[in-house]
Order: C-alpha cells, then sequence, then structure tokens
C-alpha cells in the first residue's frame, strides 16, 4: 500500500515539475525571443521606426542627421531596454510556479489549471512596470539626446519639430511597443494554457493506465 501511495506521488510530484517547466521556457521563449524581437534592432533600416521617424524629421526641417550617434545611442537605449525588461521573466515565472507548486488534488481527476483570468492579472502587473521601464529609457536615451541625432548649426533655428519629435517618443512610440508586449502576452498565454491541459491529459492517462493501481 506504502509503494502505491510512494508512486502516486512521485507521479504528482512529477506531474507538478513539468508544468513548472512548461511554464519556464513558455516565459523565457517570450522575453528572449517575442519581446526582444519587438526592441532590437530590425533587419532592415527601413524597417526601424525610430530611424524612420528621424528621418521624416530631417527632411521636413532640411537638416542632416548624426548617423553616427544615432546608431550608437540606438544601440545603447535597446541594449538597456531589452536588459531592464528581463524583470518580466523572474516576475511571471514566480507567480505562475507558485500557483502550479501549491496545487493539492482532492479528487482522482483533479487537474493544475492555468486561468486565463490568473493571466489577466499578472499581464496587469507585467504592462504596468513595463510602461515605467520604457519610459525611464526612452526619456534616458532618445529624449535626452534629440537634439543630438541632429547637425543642427543655426541656434536660430525653430525648435518645434524636437517638441514634435517628443511627442512621438511619449505617445505614439511607447504606446506602440506597449502594444506589442500584449499581444505578446496573449499569444504566449494561450500557449501556456494550452500546454497545461496537455500536460493533464498525459498525467491523467498515466494515473489511469498505472499497472500498480490495480494492486489497490
Amino acid at each position: 500500500m506504502n509503494n502505491i501511495k510512494d508512486f502516486e506521488e512521485q507521479q504528482l510530484n512529477n506531474y507538478i515539475y513539468a508544468v513548472c517547466d512548461i511554464v519556464s521556457n513558455n516565459t523565457n521563449n517570450l522575453v528572449d525571443s517575442d519581446i526582444k524581437f519587438l526592441i532590437e534592432k530590425p533587419p532592415l533600416d527601413s524597417m526601424d521606426v525610430i530611424k524612420n521617424k528621424l528621418l521624416d524629421v530631417a527632411k521636413k526641417n532640411k537638416l542632416l542627421i548624426d548617423t553616427e550617434f544615432v546608431n550608437k545611442t540606438l544601440s545603447k537605449y535597446r541594449d538597456s531596454l531589452i536588459k531592464d525588461l528581463d524583470f518580466i521573466k523572474k516576475y511571471r515565472i514566480n507567480e505562475i510556479s507558485s500557483d502550479v507548486k501549491n496545487f493539492k488534488p482532492v479528487k482522482n481527476l483533479d487537474i493544475i489549471k492555468i486561468t486565463k483570468k490568473r493571466l489577466n492579472e499578472i499581464d496587469k502587473k507585467i504592462v504596468t512596470d513595463s510602461k515605467k521601464v520604457i519610459k525611464d529609457d526612452v526619456s534616458k536615451y532618445l529624449i535626452k539626446n534629440m537634439d543630438k541625432f541632429f547637425m543642427i548649426k543655426d541656434k536660430d533655428i525653430d525648435s518645434k519639430f524636437l517638441k514634435d519629435l517628443e511627442k512621438f517618443f511619449n505617445k505614439d512610440y511607447q504606446k506602440s511597443v506597449i502594444e506589442g508586449i500584449e499581444l505578446k502576452l496573449i499569444v504566449k498565454d494561450t500557449t501556456l494554457i494550452n500546454g497545461a491541459k496537455e500536460q493533464a491529459e498525459r498525467y491523467l492517462f498515466t494515473k489511469a493506465n498505472s499497472r500498480l493501481n490495480d494492486l489497490d
């Protein structure tokens, strides 16, 4: 009898471990692949939203862009933002894994459930904190250096374009990044829920077909 209990406990532990592993892989992929893709330098300059905006501003105001400084600053900005958004990993993994590890089956068919409601709570916190991180890095690297992106020699030049550029960085640009993160979260949440369901099916199948259970 003890052997059966020990085996069932081992099955449960393996099940919990497997779901936690899914949570970890899902979250690492979310940050290291999906979100990083939103931030890192695009493969083509024509796909670079920030550079395109700077080029547009330069063209409209008959300015020259300091390409070397722009490239250097954008590289620092992107590296910093990717690093700062890494907090998502620890927070998301800890929150979901904590729920999983607290799973205590009462009935024979009880399974670990990762609900959309719970993930929405976690996502809301991630988005709120991400907004602050993005705002700080945009301010530090982009807004602070706006005038240095262009080769401005005439001190009397109308600086209205800088205010327009600041508005873009503070509103449209940040909004697009956040919307991208929100979309990636939704996709990964769905993948995670489905992954947990598949693992539950394996767990129940193993329980139902265990030879040791026949000894009970």
